[in-house]
């Protein structure tokens, strides 16, 4: 059995996909992405916006007795007064939620990062753990031959006489 080593395949699984992510979700290019997403969310919104407020105006201003003409004209600039208030609004929404989005992607990974290096810390402290009792174990065993072996009436020096020797064996028979 071989003392145990320490094994961060998690953690160093974990801190490469945590590199990845603040590569891509911070810095410039988190700003980016951040930019792109927004203006795409803004122009759906601006878009759909505007439509909607130039057919409702053209509709309300040829009800209202006004010319083809003019009714489209007037839905026109509506739609697009309606376009462009949508487009700032959404584009200014969309973009403080994706660069939240990407916060909270690199926050969460690193959250896991932290948590693999504590499995891999807990795997080599139970390793630790079973390898230290283990030698417990063989360091018991050893001190138990080794106290079987001894005999503490070798480690005296003095002669005795063969009747002492007698007597000291009945002493130990009797209890």
């Amino acid at each position: 059995m071989s003392a145990p080593s320490y094994e961060s395949s998690n953690y160093d699984a974990a801190a490469k996909k945590y590199q990845d992510l603040q590569d891509k979700y911070t810095g410039e290019a988190g700003y980016a992405l951040a930019e792109k997403q927004a203006q795409n969310s803004a122009e759906t919104v601006a878009a759909n916006a505007g439509s909607n407020a130039s057919a409702e105006a053209s509709r309300a201003a040829r009800t209202s007795g006004m010319t083809r003409g003019a009714a489209a004209a007037m839905g026109a600039a509506q739609g697009a007064n309606a376009s462009a208030n949508a487009y700032n609004n959404a584009y200014t929404n969309a973009r403080a939620q994706s660069l939240q989005n990407n916060a909270n992607t690199v926050n969460a990974q690193g959250n896991l990062l932290n948590s693999e290096m504590q499995k891999d810390t807990n795997k080599y402290n139970s390793d630790s753990a079973k390898w230290n009792a283990g030698m417990g174990i063989a360091g018991g065993v050893f001190n138990g031959i080794a106290s079987a072996l001894s005999d503490e009436n070798k480690k005296c020096i003095k002669n005795k006489s063969h009747s002492d020797r007698c007597d000291e064996l009945l002493a130990k028979l009797r209890g």
